[in-house]
């Protein structure tokens, strides 16, 4: 229902059944965690996007603090930071549903705002960067507050740590490029750094 109602124009075609699948298998690893969850779709399937936009609904409902996304070059990282700042900033749909993301809409795309906004008198500390998203800090009852979402290139993501906090979310997505898949050496690279680097980049306690 969020996908589909909080952007029609993005999925205004029915979910199949691989999707569905794919959606329930995602919202049961964002709601209670675990890890090692490949979702393989055809092209076309939007893939990328459910996967992307899932993370801003985790973190709206309080599941997640800091979902990192990554795929296999900047270009690719940009075009998916693109995709959540347009979902956060300017959604109204959206904006109905979480009123919190209203201290994204008033910064009117301004890269000045965000350091001058304030709630009840306190800085927001919101945060709207080329890789970063930090959520408006609107106290203890916004499950949101002070969240982050990142999206970095998949080999560029070793020993991510904001402020003390490490990742309790990581997407990748898209991170083998064409020439990496036809080449051992190349997928064994990636295969390890999968295995050595990412795989430690949570908490203890995820």
């Amino acid at each position: 229902a969020y996908l589909r109602k909080g952007f029609p124009d993005l999925f205004c075609d029915p979910f199949g059944s691989v999707q569905k699948d794919m959606i329930r298998r995602t919202q049961k690893k964002l709601i209670d965690g675990g890890r090692d969850l490949n979702n393989l779709l055809p092209r076309g399937y939007a893939k990328s996007s459910i996967g992307l936009l899932a993370r801003p609904w985790a973190i709206l409902n309080g599941y997640r603090r800091l979902c990192m996304v990554t795929s296999s070059s900047s270009t690719k990282a940009t075009q998916l930071m693109r995709m959540a700042t347009m979902a956060i900033c300017n959604n109204d749909i959206l904006l109905g549903c979480y009123p919190e993301l209203w201290a994204f809409h008033a910064l009117q795309g301004n890269p000045q705002k965000p350091l001058y906004q304030t709630y009840e008198g306190e800085k927001t500390d919101i945060r709207l960067r080329s890789n970063e998203i930090q959520f408006a800090d609107l106290g203890e009852d916004c499950v949101s507050s002070r969240a982050k979402l990142i999206v970095v290139p998949f080999e560029k993501c070793r020993g991510i740590n904001l402020e003390g906090e490490r990742p309790d979310d990581f997407l990748a997505d898209d991170v083998q490029s064409t020439k990496d898949a036809i080449s051992p050496t190349a997928v064994n690279r990636l295969m390890l750094f999968l295995k050595s680097d990412v795989a430690f980049l949570g908490s203890r306690r995820h």
